[in-house]
């Protein structure tokens, strides 16, 4: 079968979509890829899938929606798709409906979280956009075949809403990890060191870890304050974000407030393309996010390295944390609340038991059976005749 798969950037199908496509073009289908051209191109090519640029902006924007919609017509027409998977919201929006009228008949959606247009306290202007991209969504999905999520709550609540009905959602719980690349035999122990020297973290420091982009959605803005709480309790608890900073998301956090934030106790480590090492060297990992996330890739990464988590009781994040068993579930935008999750297992020793047990979940979570059970939907599922 020809396969297309539609989606916003090359990066993130490399990073979190490539068990699925190695899968496909080891059984003998013909996949592409169908996004804006980055640096992770090659990527694609060196494990058998073809790649098909199109200009693409992922915010409202009239004239390039206009652009995108008839690019993506003219593609579709061309090449003759078997099957059609749209990942990510504008794809999400427009693929579906715009494969149809190509003529195509297999089309396959995926929400990998709903966002902030789904948050609980958005502005008026995000409440607007919200309702159409509701109304378009509800279009969109009645063509295809189902729709995947990666957690039961955002199915749930656009069933509610009336997007989709009941029989289209699968869940298919995240996106996989390749449970070999966490083990302690992967880490490389060169770069560790490395970067114990560079920011002079001692055997004796307990380390605090988060890897996320910097947003008040992603609950940076509550990282930092709960860093103050905890370095005034504790002098060994250092504290490090990675992650990009600044950007045009509207909640973005700058360069500018996370350097002036920066001192001993919490560093902002900027970008990292690999973040394995640094959960070698973390004691702890925390995400305090009210994020509409589907399940976060960073803590399906925490689980297979073995680590206390601390998370907040949000969608996707309560999906991989078990309450007093890996880690910790605290109310979003509580800072108070993350910092004493924080100090009662580092006060009542839990690293070993909690991290034992984040082992155990993620075998959940396998890359294998996540792709496994994604390509079986194209197959279990009869084609229509023309």
């Amino acid at each position: 079968m020809k396969i297309a798969i539609v989606i916003c950037e090359v990066f993130g199908t490399v990073q979190f979509r490539r068990p699925i496509m190695e899968l496909l073009v080891e059984l003998g289908h013909d996949v592409y890829v169908i996004a804006p051209r980055d640096d992770y191109v090659s990527t694609l090519e060196s494990i058998g899938v073809e790649f098909i640029d199109i200009e693409f902006d992922r915010y409202i924007n009239v004239w390039q929606d206009i652009k995108y919609v008839i690019s993506l017509y003219k593609i579709f027409k061309r090449e003759r798709f078997d099957i059609v998977h749209t990942w990510t919201i504008k794809p999400n929006l427009y693929g579906p409906i715009v494969a149809f009228l190509a003529g195509n008949r297999r089309i396959f959606a995926s929400i990998t979280g709903l966002g902030y247009l789904f948050n609980e306290d958005p502005s008026i202007k995000i409440r607007i956009t919200r309702a159409m991209v509701r109304k378009i969504l509800f279009f969109s999905f009645r063509l295809c075949k189902c729709v995947t999520f990666q957690n039961d709550d955002d199915g749930n609540q656009l069933v509610r809403e009336g997007v989709l009905s009941k029989e289209k959602v699968v869940v298919i719980k995240g996106s996989g990890v390749v449970l070999d690349n966490y083990s302690s035999v992967a880490v490389n122990t060169v770069v560790v060191e490395t970067i114990r020297a560079c920011y002079g973290i001692l055997e004796s420091d307990i380390v605090v870890f988060m890897a996320a982009r910097a947003s008040e959605s992603k609950g940076v803005n509550v990282l930092l304050e709960a860093s103050r709480i905890l370095s005034s309790r504790d002098s060994r608890i250092r504290i490090f974000l990675a992650g990009e900073a600044g950007g045009d998301s509207i909640d973005s956090i700058s360069e500018e407030v996370l350097k002036k934030n920066s001192g001993h106790h919490f560093a902002w480590v900027g970008f990292q393309k690999e973040i394995r090492e640094w959960l070698a060297i973390a004691d702890i990992v925390i995400y305090p996010s009210h994020y509409r996330e589907g399940i976060p890739r960073f803590l399906l990464e925490s689980l297979a390295m073995g680590k206390p988590i601390v998370s907040t009781n949000n969608v996707g994040c309560r999906e991989v944390v078990d309450e007093g068993v890996n880690g910790y579930l605290v109310p979003i935008k509580d800072p108070m609340s993350l910092a004493r999750a924080v100090e009662k297992i580092i006060t009542e020793d839990l690293f070993f038991k909690f991290g034992r047990e984040s082992l155990v979940r993620s075998k959940a979570f396998d890359h294998r059976d996540v792709a496994r059970r994604m390509v079986a939907l194209y197959e279990i599922l009869p084609q229509e005749s023309s």
